[in-house]
């Protein structure tokens, strides 16, 4: 268990916070807007089908360069993940301190209807800067694409990063 498993007690601290250091990514058919370059930060994508997070809305890019700048690595080595809470679920991008680039993960993450975990909290992050995998227990959902936690057949949702590709693709089966 990684340092920052114990994210799920932040949550209740605040609407908007920082776990730093991943590339969780989708470059798949379903991005949708194009990139934009603002406040010294390029967002690789904008949007995702039928998704109402805007990644490049000016206050977004704005909070998204101020993370880059104040916040070491924390995920695979020399990346910044940064999971933010804008409405219903919470949102993850991976930033790319040395290109300044900021991709964002098309899945959403939201408590479980159950307890994931013997303290009774219903959603949990863990990864490292020593790994290049990040795992996340709780639900999990995109357009037409949702899953829920079970402890039998999804207890976890484990991504590995791919530095070549620059995503996390989809979870491990």
């Amino acid at each position: 268990m990684s340092e920052y498993n114990m994210f799920s007690k932040l949550c209740s601290a605040s609407s908007m916070f920082v776990i730093v250091g991943a590339t969780l990514l989708s470059t798949s058919a379903l991005a949708e807007g194009n990139s934009k370059t603002k406040y010294g930060i390029t967002v690789t994508t904008c949007n995702f089908d039928y998704d109402e997070e805007d990644f490049c809305a000016d206050g977004r890019m704005k909070a998204f360069a101020e993370v880059m700048k104040k916040r070491p690595a924390n995920f695979a080595g020399d990346r910044l993940l940064y999971i933010y809470k804008p409405a219903y679920s919470y949102r993850m991008v991976s930033m790319d301190k040395t290109k300044k680039t900021v991709t964002p993960l098309r899945w959403g993450f939201t408590e479980a209807s159950q307890p994931i975990n013997a303290k009774g909290e219903k959603m949990e992050f863990d990864f490292s800067k020593r790994s290049s995998e990040f795992c996340y227990k709780g639900d999990i959902d995109a357009y037409r694409d949702a899953y829920g936690y079970d402890p039998q057949y999804h207890p976890k949702f484990c991504f590995d990063y791919d530095k070549k590709t620059n995503s996390f693709g989809r979870f491990k089966q």
